[in-house]
């Protein structure tokens, strides 16, 4: 990955860079230049994985959904030396009291978006219960003990159908812009998966069953990237796992 991006890979030269919080995975920079701003992000997701986010785009224009996505090259292609580009979306971060404002059409995405391909090189919770790497997960390099935990959490949750989904919902990825719209960016983790767990983060969803399959997947898909968070939630799946199996029992007695 270069140093900083090269703005003229999409015809926009000479452009300044300023460091913008919130990146825990990624370096993040607002680039500006000949009137316009730009966020700019390193990513090691390949073209093909990049490509596929034009499932999420398409079905995200049919619902009416704002969303922040890379931008193609004058090439063509999605990055360019290690680095995305995209529209900067000038506006607040939402309120932990405004994410209801995005929850309709956020669901209607997820309705649209069943039937999706899988992102390439990633899996749903469904299909880690067989394999052991997707995205940026790689339950080799988790304790036995805490896959197996995993594994039964996402057993439980197997038969829900799948479909696009942010993977990240919080606050920090919704900016209300000055029109007042929601725009839900850093789709970054996006893969075909459970709605629930997207609905999981608007505190929809009250099931210990889902939230168990959540937490493990947070679990996994931060274990080689962010360690300690990881390690820190996976005090809690033993906890989730039992309260998701009584939950289970008490729905089918």
């Amino acid at each position: 990955m270069a140093d900083y991006p090269n703005p003229e890979a999409w015809q926009l030269p000479g452009f300044s860079f300023e460091v913008l919080a919130g990146g825990a995975r990624n370096t993040v920079l607002r680039g500006t230049g000949m009137g316009a701003a730009y966020v700019f992000k390193s990513t090691t997701r390949s073209e093909a994985q990049l490509a596929w986010l034009t499932h999420v785009k398409n079905a995200a224009d049919r619902v009416g959904l704002r969303v922040a996505l890379p931008l193609p090259t004058s090439s063509g292609a999605f990055s360019h030396n290690g680095w995305t580009m995209e529209r900067f979306v000038a506006g607040e971060c939402a309120t932990r009291d405004q994410l209801e404002t995005i929850a309709p059409k956020l669901d209607a995405f997820h309705r649209q978006s069943q039937g999706t391909p899988q992102r390439p090189g990633f899996a749903s919770a469904r299909d880690l219960i067989q394999h052991v790497t997707g995205g940026d997960i790689d339950l080799t390099s988790m304790p036995p003990e805490l896959v197996s935990q995993c594994r039964a959490a996402w057993a439980l949750v197997s038969e829900q159908p799948g479909c696009l989904i942010h993977g990240g919902v919080n606050p920090s990825n919704i900016i209300i812009s000055e029109a007042g719209n929601p725009v839900l960016f850093d789709w970054d983790e996006a893969r075909v998966d459970l709605a629930t767990f997207d609905l999981l983060a608007l505190e929809q969803i009250s099931d210990p069953v889902i939230r168990a399959g959540a937490l493990a997947f947070e679990i996994a898909m931060c274990w080689c990237i962010e360690t300690q968070r990881a390690t820190a939630l996976a005090r809690d799946m033993p906890a989730a796992l039992d309260a998701a199996h009584s939950w289970k029992r008490n729905t089918t007695e």
